[in-house]
């Protein structure tokens, strides 16, 4: 009984203060899509899209041995959920973030391109030319 009360002070508490909103809802990745070209020719792609209960997956990193599939999945999949990723996301916070868990100067890119779709119909699209 004292458990519940816990939890259902906690929920009043959040729903009070906006907290719980964004916990309770927060929207699952269902569509990941990222390109970056650098100047030097790399090519970085890594996209995850859910199926229904099928992932289809592709990791491409300069260095790393290209993988699809299943065997893409969870490494795209690990690499999005660092990310944190929203609908409301900041673009630069975000785009700083790609670079660095990539080890890519910002100076080197040509191009930068994510499109990430929510399960809640929101999307979030950034894109930039260096």
């Amino acid at each position: 009984m004292r458990l519940k009360w816990v939890l259902c002070t906690l929920l009043f508490i959040g729903l009070v203060t906006g907290t719980a909103t964004s916990v309770l809802a927060a929207p699952s990745i269902i569509d990941f899509e990222l390109e970056v070209d650098l100047k030097d020719g790399k090519k970085y792609d890594l996209e995850y899209e859910m199926n229904g209960s099928t992932v289809e997956a592709k990791y491409l990193i300069p260095g790393e041995p290209a993988l699809f599939g299943q065997e893409a999945a969870p490494k795209v999949k690990e690499f999005m959920d660092s990310l944190a990723l929203t609908p409301s996301s900041n673009q630069d916070t975000v785009i700083t973030g790609v670079l660095s868990k990539l080890g890519i100067n910002r100076e080197d890119v040509k191009e930068f391109e994510l499109e990430v779709d929510f399960d809640n119909g929101a999307e979030l699209e950034i894109e930039f030319k260096g």
